[in-house]
């Protein structure tokens, strides 16, 4: 099932918030065994949902959980989700800037698929879609989804 069809429902009743802390939590743990095994890392992408912006210990979570596996900031590229619409949008790019300051990456997922507009992109403080030139891509086009197991094997 494509997450378009369940990620909204998961935003209504509030159960994104674990989700995209469980996952958060099963990325730094896969990133600081392979840094201890010595295996290459690269940035990884996490969702972050527009809901969370209300969460005034956001920032602080985030980064205690990145912090608490010890993996670098850098690693760690959080993705806007854009399917849920969010009124306080001057709260919302403060969140981004702060998280961005710790040495986070930041981008944007799905864009032009939900409520954002081009006003908003030229504001928001994202280190992919900046530029003109399209250098990185992601998704369902290049490969599917894959257990971490059979990443290892293909790319590590």
């Amino acid at each position: 099932m494509p997450p378009y069809r369940f990620i909204p429902y998961f935003e209504k009743d509030a159960t994104i918030d674990k989700i995209d802390d469980l996952v958060l939590k099963k990325i730094c743990e896969t990133m600081s065994r392979w840094k201890r095994e010595g295996k290459p890392l690269y940035p990884v992408s996490v969702n972050l949902s527009r809901m969370r912006m209300n969460d005034e210990n956001l920032i602080d979570k985030l980064t205690d959980m990145v912090d608490s596996y010890g993996v670098d900031h850098n690693l760690i590229d959080f993705e806007l989700t854009e399917s849920a619409s969010y009124d306080n949008m001057e709260r919302m790019l403060l969140v981004l800037r702060k998280l961005r300051e710790r040495g986070f990456k930041i981008s944007m997922d799905d864009f032009g698929t939900g409520y954002s507009s081009l006003s908003l992109l030229t504001q928001m403080p994202i280190d992919q879609l900046r530029d003109l030139g399209c250098e990185i891509i992601q998704g369902y086009y290049y490969s599917k989804p894959i257990p971490i197991a059979e990443y290892e094997e293909k790319y590590l």
